[in-house]
């Protein structure tokens, strides 16, 4: 099957009927109203397609935007054919999707011809390599192409079902109709296959099939009609598909067993939960041993794209502090709580490796939580207490200054976390007297030191996580010693008001994000800043597995 992909469907006279993608019709509109049988159909569709070709021959792209759990059954099995399954009602995540396919055709293009090949039949045989054929399934498809902003969309629809066949991609939009906000011409010129469920709608088939097929007349509801000619009545398939219940996701679990150890695992995107660093594919690679001169990294959320998760290598250079802004303590602490396990993780461990001040309110699950990680930690933190916070800045400081002094920039990285700078009354800019332990003998302020710790300790691997709740705090606090520029890195909640989203991320995006989200930027990146669903506080049981990883002797 290297020029088509197809599936079978129950009929009422004959033994099966054949849902074809390919031979000139490569991609599908699917239309049923609410209880006419539409997402059994998908089920269907998707299952048997899965039995029928293997994951190297055939993936999915599911995405649901009508806030439906039909595609969570495919989530929850762990079928091994999906890419990507989207579970809410999320037009951006959606939207980053298609951009995601249109790179995937754009390589695919510069693969076939390299390979002198004018399609994907042609480059598998030229090059005996097994690149997968892609169904792009949209649910509720006019989410994305009805609204004010849908030019994108449209634009992508309409370059998929024109090109799309040659490079084994292929596109199924299902919605309850598609009269009204309508697809291109164009598009629907290309959208061989159309499929109808019969419910109570009288106006489903508008747009799909021809105004002359009148075949849904002729079926009872719950049937359907696979046509496979663009909607005219000649190539009428009129079919009973089987119901699906849950007693057939057996079949999606044994198809999951099949699936080789290691075998990727679907993005799945439920835009109402925050993800769990435990289930980060790529934080797992990364476990030790680990090698002395690794790059510290750390994993802080799920991007609102196709990529795996959002990381952050940290470099030995100017700005590299991470500044957290956000009113909500508890994704404020998940926040840190996962940059902070990341780096135990990906960092050979030694002693007071890291500098905690956790100002942070107490007894509450999060601040329980960051207690969690810091026993796990062990002899690889060293407290700063409120009452000794001299001491333990002036320590710190007084590290970045020998290793400043004696050119040494190869010492193993170290961390300052303040959890809760706003809290930190002493950032007012009342002097006191650090002795010898800061350098010298005349009067710092804590503000003087911090800043000296913010703007010369990347240089020499020592960086700072800072928590503040508000934009404003930011500017009260952090603004008047020049420290807020030393934040090369900055991740922010939702924001009251456009000047303040673009004082911290330079741009007007912390200011529309929705729950759930927040919006990093990174002046050492490409410049532009992306929204992602940050980690949630770790879970206890993880925790415990975490601690039993660094219950190991650190080097002093």
């Amino acid at each position: 099957a290297t020029t088509e992909i197809y599936t079978l469907f129950l009929h009422d006279a004959l033994p099966i009927s054949a849902c074809r993608f390919g031979r000139g019709a490569e991609h599908a509109l699917l239309a049923g109203v609410t209880g006419s049988g539409k997402n059994n159909l998908l089920n269907v569709l998707i299952t048997t397609l899965a039995i029928r070709y293997s994951p190297e021959e055939l993936e999915f792209f599911m995405i649901d935007l009508k806030e439906g759990v039909e595609f969570q059954r495919f989530a929850r099995c762990g079928l091994p054919h999906a890419r990507v399954i989207s579970v809410s009602n999320d037009p951006e995540f959606a939207l980053n999707v298609l951009r995601g396919l249109e790179a995937e055709m754009e390589n695919r293009g510069r693969l076939f011809t390299a390979s002198g090949a004018t399609n994907i039949a042609e480059y598998r045989k030229k090059t005996a390599k097994r690149l997968s054929r892609i169904l792009l399934i949209v649910d509720e498809a006019k989410t994305l192409y009805g609204g004010n902003d849908s030019s994108y969309a449209l634009s992508f629809f309409d370059k998929m079902a024109a090109k799309g066949r040659s490079f084994g991609l292929h596109l199924l939009l299902a919605n309850q109709g598609f009269s009204g906000a309508s697809l291109r011409l164009s598009t629907i010129a290309n959208m061989g296959i159309r499929l109808v469920t019969k419910g109570k709608g009288e106006r489903t088939a508008e747009n799909v099939l021809e105004s002359n097929n009148s075949v849904l007349d002729r079926l009872s509801q719950h049937e359907a009609v696979y046509n496979d000619g663009h909607g005219s009545k000649e190539h009428n398939h009129p079919c009973r598909v089987p119901p699906w219940t849950d007693s057939d996701d057996e079949y999606l679990r044994r198809l999951a067993m099949k699936a080789p150890p290691g075998f990727r695992k679907p993005v799945v995107f439920d835009g109402h939960d925050r993800p769990l660093l435990s289930s980060c594919s790529a934080l797992n690679r990364a476990l030790p041993p680990r090698e002395e001169d690794a790059v510290p990294r750390m994993w802080i959320g799920a991007p609102m794209s196709l990529e795996e998760t959002v990381c952050v290598a940290w470099q030995r250079e100017s700005k590299q502090n991470l500044l957290i802004v956000d009113t909500d303590e508890e994704e404020a602490t998940g926040l840190i709580g996962s940059a902070w396990v990341s780096l135990l993780d990906t960092v050979a461990p030694r002693a007071r490796q890291f500098f905690l001040l956790d100002l942070g309110t107490p007894r509450e699950a999060w601040s329980n939580a960051l207690a969690s990680i810091r026993n796990a930690a062990g002899q690889r933190v060293l407290d700063i207490h409120r009452d000794a916070l001299l001491d333990g800045l002036g320590n710190l400081g007084g590290m970045v200054d020998s290793r400043t002094g004696s050119r040494t920039y190869d010492e193993p990285p170290v961390f300052l976390i303040l959890n809760g700078i706003h809290r930190l009354r002493e950032l007012q800019n009342a002097p006191v007297s650090f002795g010898a332990r800061v350098g010298g003998a005349g009067q710092r302020t804590v503000s003087e030191v911090l800043g000296s710790i913010l703007r010369d300790g990347p240089y020499v691997g020592v960086h700072v996580i800072a928590w503040c709740d508000t934009a404003e705090n930011v500017r009260r606090l952090l603004e008047p010693g020049k420290l807020r520029g030393e934040f090369g890195m900055v991740a922010a909640g939702r924001q009251s008001e456009d000047t303040l989203s673009r004082a911290l991320v330079g741009n007007g995006k912390a200011a529309t994000v929705g729950a759930n989200r927040m919006v990093f930027a990174n002046s050492g990146g490409d410049g532009n800043p992306c929204v992602f669903r940050p980690y949630a506080l770790p879970e206890t049981r993880w925790l415990e597995t975490v601690a039993g990883r660094h219950a190991v002797h650190v080097q002093p």
